[in-house]
């Protein structure tokens, strides 16, 4: 994941995007795109690695799932984790031996969103409820892809829906949807920057099956900025939050007000909606005191750079933090929460895994 694919998408894009693909007709598809090089190139620096090669989209569900089987068994080459599809995947997930994904990137036009996973979320697609005094669909907030387009299911690969899960134009193209007219699904950020309104619902819509057939359940967030003691704290006179930056700042705050807004909202909205929900799944499940649910956050403390690309002197920060100890009586002195005892705590929870 931190090789470099950063260089090959701004070739493609210098000269093809911004170059040849401006002149095909209407209707007419590139071969060549600064999206797809970026899902070629997650392909080739698995390669690199010795997972691979790629699986052929042509295949049936049952061949790769014979090939992830005998990739498993030493008997075959490793599949590249971005070239399986999810219907490879499908056969581990509801034996219970992988973890199911969700990916929820949002279509541009609606403000919906795209949800590609093997469980079935029509909860997160249609919520229902009483309407007066019948029954029936809130909204319609989600669109199912594998409901919608099922022939999908058998090559839709984990790279593209990763790749859509992160489309931030210009950098990375919107993907166009088969629909009439063309959905774009775009950076799932766009609904919620961190994933935990999709954690909460699950568990919300699950709960008397946690409560039967597990003894507890950990939320954990990793986050590339610190978000932690800013989301805590509110100082007036704090000059990284001022509210006023001097003359000139308050007479341009008629046109910069509305931009900073949208800008500063994409983040902190989602983090505070999020924290709102953890405070009701911590009622709904540690009535009591009990510690059923308990959510971690670990964060950097510093920004990383967001791109596809981490830095050596990056990924020895990242890991750093994990392997520094914290000085004794220093945590309340850090900045943000360390990682050190959010992963003593995050331990010390889990125990033996036998709750």
């Amino acid at each position: 994941m931190a090789r470099d694919s950063l260089t090959a998408t701004i070739q493609t894009a210098v000269l093809r995007d911004l170059g040849w693909n401006l002149l095909l007709p209407p209707g007419c598809v590139a071969r060549s795109e600064r999206g797809r090089t970026l899902e070629e190139k997650w392909g080739l620096n698995a390669r690199g690695r010795g997972l691979g090669p790629q699986t052929a989209g042509t295949d049936t569900a049952a061949h790769l799932h014979q090939l992830a089987a005998a990739a498993a068994a030493g008997d075959g080459p490793a599949v590249s984790p971005f070239a399986r599809t999810f219907a490879e995947l499908h056969h581990d997930e509801a034996r219970g031996l992988r973890p199911s994904l969700i990916f929820t990137p949002m279509m541009v036009e609606d403000s919906r969103r795209l949800i590609v996973s093997n469980l079935d979320l029509a909860y997160l697609a249609a919520p229902a409820g009483p309407l007066g005094a019948a029954a029936g669909v809130y909204s319609r907030p989600g669109l199912e892809l594998f409901k919608r387009f099922p022939a999908a299911h058998a090559r839709f690969q984990v790279g593209t829906a990763a790749r859509m899960n992160a489309s931030f134009p210009v950098i990375s193209p919107a993907v166009s949807l088969p629909t009439v007219p063309p959905r774009r699904p775009v950076d799932a950020g766009f609904f919620d920057n961190y994933g935990v309104d999709v954690a909460a619902r699950w568990m919300v819509h699950n709960r008397d099956a946690l409560a039967k057939y597990t003894g507890g359940v950990a939320l954990v967030q990793v986050r590339a900025f610190p978000l932690q003691q800013q989301g805590e704290r509110f100082c007036p006179e704090d000059p990284d939050h001022a509210e006023s930056g001097g003359l000139l700042s308050d007479a341009l705050t008629l046109f910069s007000t509305p931009l900073q807004a949208l800008l500063r909202a994409r983040g902190n909205v989602a983090y505070h909606r999020n924290n709102e929900l953890l405070t009701a799944l911590d009622a709904m499940f540690n009535a009591g005191g009990a510690d059923f649910f308990a959510p971690f956050a670990f964060e950097l403390d510093t920004d990383a750079a967001l791109n596809w690309y981490i830095s050596a002197e990056e990924k020895a920060g990242i890991a750093g933090k994990f392997d520094a100890p914290v000085p004794a009586g220093a945590a309340g002195q850090l900045r943000g929460h360390p990682v050190g005892p959010t992963l003593a705590a995050l331990t010390a929870w889990f125990g033996t895994g036998g709750r």
